[in-house]
């Protein structure tokens, strides 16, 4: 009876000895196999992390509730310069991280005449005006818009697969906003908000980005529609389509 309970007591342990090696030897393996995922991983947050877009930029000027005053854009231009800095080590799921983007961006567009523009270029205007000489001779005015400013805000890029890299942003672009209508100068300070996202596949992005801002302007050429304190509310907003390189090893 002993010798039995002995013999059933030795198989007993060959057998837990056998699952703990067995176990042992599959959770080392699992470990290694992390180890070297969430190494390659690392690596791929670690380099590009800055960016260069050069964009397209369809952009409107309006003065809110005056529909005579609204510009839109005959040819725009953007140039985005920036970089990503991830605010976590291990990235969620495996395949995303949050980061904070920050850096300049530069927007300048030359826009066509408003409604009351070609009133007053045609000759049709009330007061009897006959054309103005500082239009190009097309019968386009100078309206000109530059944009230059610093910008910071959240970000998600994703990592679903190789060198897939799929990015979400929102910004805070406060910037220098210099307009010039005809022959009238203003220059203020514009609070732009953005946000876009950007599809890159190692150096090589593609993206769409809109943009807008409240301000009010103080221009005699708007003089027209301003407040008591001659200043004119207008609004920018714009859409730009960008192609874009991802930079730096780390």
């Amino acid at each position: 009876m002993k010798k039995k309970f002995n013999m059933r007591l030795k198989c007993v342990m060959a057998v837990v000895a056998a699952l703990v090696f067995c176990l042992d030897s599959y959770a080392g393996g699992k470990q290694a196999s992390y180890s070297s995922d969430y190494g390659q991983t690392s690596s791929f947050y670690n380099k590009r992390k800055k960016f260069l877009y050069l964009g397209y930029t369809n952009q409107s000027l309006k003065a809110p509730g005056h529909s005579d005053y609204s510009w839109d854009s005959k040819y725009s231009a953007n140039l985005t310069v920036g970089r990503t800095s991830y605010l976590h080590r291990k990235p969620i799921a495996g395949i995303m991280k949050f980061g904070l983007d920050y850096g300049m961006s530069l927007n300048v567009a030359k826009y066509n005449n408003a409604p009351y523009q070609d009133l007053m270029y045609s000759g049709g205007y009330e007061d009897g005006y006959e054309g103005d000489e500082e239009s190009d001779g097309s019968g386009a005015f100078n309206n000109l818009q530059a944009d230059a400013g610093l910008f910071i805000g959240p970000s998600l890029t994703i990592n679903p697969v190789s060198k897939l890299r799929i990015s979400l942003y929102g910004r805070f672009l406060p910037s220098y906003s210099a307009l010039y209508l005809i022959e009238d100068y203003s220059g203020c300070f514009a609070p732009f908000i953005t946000y876009g996202a950007n599809i890159s596949w190692g150096v090589i992005s593609v993206g769409v980005e809109a943009r807008s801002a409240t301000v009010k302007r103080s221009v005699p050429e708007l003089m027209e529609i301003s407040d008591y304190k001659d200043n004119a509310k207008m609004k920018t907003s714009a859409v730009t389509f960008y192609i874009g390189f991802r930079l730096g090893k780390k």
